[in-house]
């Protein structure tokens, strides 16, 4: 069986890409003095401020000519790229990447530290926007006290409240800061996506190693199948089957079968109850108990319908089609019927004694089997 063959590589192009979109938009801020009493714009404003450490401690800073301390925030709660890269950098992770191929990982390398830089850039720009924003409204306040607040409020993207102040520089400098960062994220989120790509197909091929795999199909039915099987000679299929079988024997031996036998990707076809149709409700509850079992496993499962009798002493046409009826109902949504019953009665078929058929019969219905199973011989 073959195995499906997770997507790889993206190629020289993508590094390229991802290596253009490190831009970043050059911040200068413009000071000059503007001439009021107690006012200094400079353009290191955003030095004012310490930038918060990694042990989340930071000196005290002073509002301009007000002999306040900022106001405690408090911490805030990590980005989702903040989150993505510890998922870079966990075992987890590095586990996975086992099974990248070695021009693979030298790609995801490259990405994953330009991912860490960027996400580093994206941060340090974060903090200048508050930095500058704690400096305009501490210049607010400042203005308001002196009775001298005249500009109007500034919006800026990604601040938290509006802000007023006489200080044109340092709002265009937010303005500018707002921009960039915007611009950052949207690299950052197109980096993540690009990455999530090379983790998700070293997931895909770590998950099909584990898998066990088992025939593509397993023919299961009584003396119907084994006709069948002998009628289409050498065939690469499971054939569990028996003469003269119903109930008692798929539960008994053919379900331990199956379960020796069934593994990822495995089409099971039953095919039971033309001997013993009084059985429908016991094949319904069992049939539905062992399907969940083997789709977990991978496979898929199918119920051909019991096909056309003559009228018989121990069966007729009215029997079959009172088991077909009710196994259909019975049987869970996740098993695939299959009308072949209607099929035989549409096509044509041939009976040999009343209930079995004749080779060429048994040929057609093999092929209309595979057909519906998608196979093809």
């Amino acid at each position: 069986m073959v195995k499906r063959k997770a997507g790889r590589g993206f190629g020289v192009r993508l590094i390229t890409l991802a290596l253009c979109s490190l831009t970043l938009i050059p911040l200068k801020a413009q000071a000059e003095e503007n001439g009021q009493a107690g006012y200094t714009v400079v353009q290191t404003a955003v030095e004012s401020v310490p930038v918060q450490e990694a042990d989340g401690t930071a000196d005290a800073w002073e509002y301009p000519a007000s002999g306040q301390s900022a106001p405690e925030q408090d911490a805030p709660e990590q980005s989702a790229d903040g989150l993505f890269a510890q998922k870079l950098l966990s075992p987890e992770t590095e586990a996975a990447l086992a099974w990248l191929s070695p021009e693979e990982l030298v790609m995801y390398e490259q990405m994953k530290e330009l991912f860490l830089l960027q996400q580093s850039q994206t941060e340090q720009t974060r903090q200048q926007m508050l930095a500058v924003e704690a400096w305009l409204q501490a210049s607010y306040m400042q203005a308001q006290s002196a009775g001298n607040a005249q500009m109007p409020g500034v919006q800026a993207q990604g601040v938290s409240a509006p802000v007023s102040a006489p200080d044109p520089a340092s709002v265009q400098l937010l303005a500018q800061l707002g921009q960039a960062y915007d611009s950052q994220k949207a690299q950052l989120a197109l980096m993540q996506e690009q990455l999530e790509l090379v983790l998700e197909s070293a997931r895909v091929r770590a998950e099909e190693a584990d898998r066990v795999y088992g025939p593509e199909i397993i023919f299961v039915g009584d003396s119907r199948t084994v006709q069948m099987r002998d009628a289409v000679g050498a065939n690469p299929y499971v054939w569990i089957c028996k003469s003269s079988e119903g109930y008692q024997w798929f539960a008994a031996q053919a379900v331990p079968q199956i379960d020796a036998a069934v593994g990822y990707g495995t089409k099971i076809l039953l095919n039971l109850g033309v001997n013993d149709v009084h059985n429908v409700n016991r094949y319904a509850l069992l049939v539905n108990q062992k399907a969940k079992e083997w789709t977990a496993q991978g496979a898929t499962v199918y119920y051909a319908s019991v096909n056309p009798v003559e009228n018989g002493q121990y069966i007729t046409t009215k029997m079959v089609s009172s088991f077909n009826d009710k196994l259909r109902q019975k049987l869970d949504p996740e098993i695939i019927w299959i009308d072949s019953c209607s099929w035989l009665q549409n096509t044509g078929y041939t009976l040999t004694d009343g209930l079995h058929f004749s080779s060429k019969t048994s040929r057609n219905l093999y092929q209309y089997y595979l057909s519906v199973l998608g196979e093809s011989e």
